[in-house]
């Protein structure tokens, strides 16, 4: 397909091929309630840019739907999707080359008080998934309006070094962003884009391999925040901020081996307004390793009505917890749990009633040398 102008789809249906496929287009785009694909699920889909101008966004109708498949996919395109969504899903390779522009940002209508809201970007790959220096990737909010979402899932390592955008005009309006991967080689570099983008409404990070560490001096702020290592650590020497309004927050820290709060960490998920608004709750979690929250570590959730909670979870022993140590002051905690983690093994798709006794049996059995202990 090529075109010195826009490739625009309208209605539902699209282009499928069992080779590969080349675009070549000023933008691509969607109209409004259209759902249009490009499909080579057996070769190669390149997005290529035209040497002609593209038209301004403001042009371009909202509200659509693009979805992009193919085993590789090389984007140096512009993918003008006001309010929209836009999907690009690789079986083996997704590759955003330099000033490829993905944009389902929010537009502002003349004389209209509220813009309209951001749209979604969702990107996933089974292999390998880069989006180089020079992309762009926007799913702001119109003016007073909700900023959107932008996913990102590969079963390899993700390289993130273009544009992220989701903002709005207010903390309480901004985007979501989501991460899965292989592993992230640098998180604190990451993070700090990615907040440096706006996304203040939520922003979760799970890598199958590796650790997640935020260094000291870096934040990341948002209503909500997870962080979950399946194998590795995390550490946290940073700031995490997830402050509650009429909406309560939450942060979510998860590590199969070691969960580490440092000395200059700082984890907050206190009620903007604590006589009129409930806190949040901060969950730390180990499965295997070893929870330490640092005697120095600021840790904060207290709202109306004592609803601040801080959940500590970690793996059984004998008679205790793998808890090495917990902050020296609580104070500005309303409500603190400690919860053990123990795990077996179910052999059938249905437990029978021997093993569930099993079970009851093991935990009264814990929870009696605790008591003792």
């Amino acid at each position: 397909l090529n075109s010195s102008g826009v490739v625009v789809s309208r209605g539902d249906g699209g282009v499928s091929t069992a080779g590969d496929m080349n675009v070549t287009a000023s933008a691509i785009t969607a109209g409004s309630g259209s759902h249009a694909r490009l499909d080579a699920s057996n070769g190669a889909l390149k997005l290529l840019s035209a040497n002609t101008q593209a038209p301004s966004r403001d042009t371009f109708a909202a509200g659509g739907t693009l979805d992009i498949g193919a085993k590789a996919i090389i984007d140096e395109a512009k993918i003008l999707m006001p309010s929209g969504v836009v999907s690009l899903s690789a079986t083996n390779s997704l590759a955003l080359q330099e000033n490829a522009i993905i944009d389902a940002a929010g537009i502002d209508p003349n004389l209209a008080v509220t813009g309209s809201n951001g749209g979604s970007i969702h990107l996933e790959s089974k292999g390998s998934l880069v989006a180089s220096s020079g992309t762009k990737l926007d799913v702001s909010a119109g003016n007073n309006a909700q900023a959107g979402a932008l996913s990102i899932r590969a079963s390899s390592a993700v390289i993130l070094d273009g544009i992220v955008k989701g903002s709005a005009n207010s903390e309480d309006l901004g985007g979501s962003f989501s991460l899965q991967s292989n592993s992230i080689e640098n998180f604190t570099a990451l993070s700090q884009k990615v907040q440096a983008g706006g996304f203040t409404g939520q922003q979760s990070y799970r890598v199958k391999e590796g650790d997640l560490t935020l260094d000291q001096g870096n934040t990341i702020e948002a209503k909500e925040i997870e962080l979950t290592a399946d194998s590795g650590s995390v550490n946290i020497s940073g700031s995490l901020f997830a402050r509650s309004n009429d909406q309560r927050s939450h942060i979510a820290l998860n590590a199969k081996e070691d969960l580490i709060i440092g000395a200059t960490a700082v984890l907050d998920a206190s009620a903007n307004d604590v006589e009129n608004y409930k806190a949040g709750t901060i969950e730390v979690s180990s499965t295997q390793g070893r929870v330490n929250l640092a005697g120095t570590a600021k840790v904060k959730s207290t709202g109306k009505g004592d609803s601040g909670r801080l959940i500590v979870r970690a793996a059984a022993t004998e008679n205790d917890l793998n808890i090495d140590r917990l902050p020296d002051d609580l104070g500005q905690v309303d409500f603190v749990e400690i919860e053990p983690i123990n795990s077996y093994r179910i052999n059938n798709d249905l437990p029978i009633k021997d093993q569930l006794d099993r079970v009851h049996n093991s935990l009264s059995d814990y929870i009696a040398k605790v008591g003792e202990h």
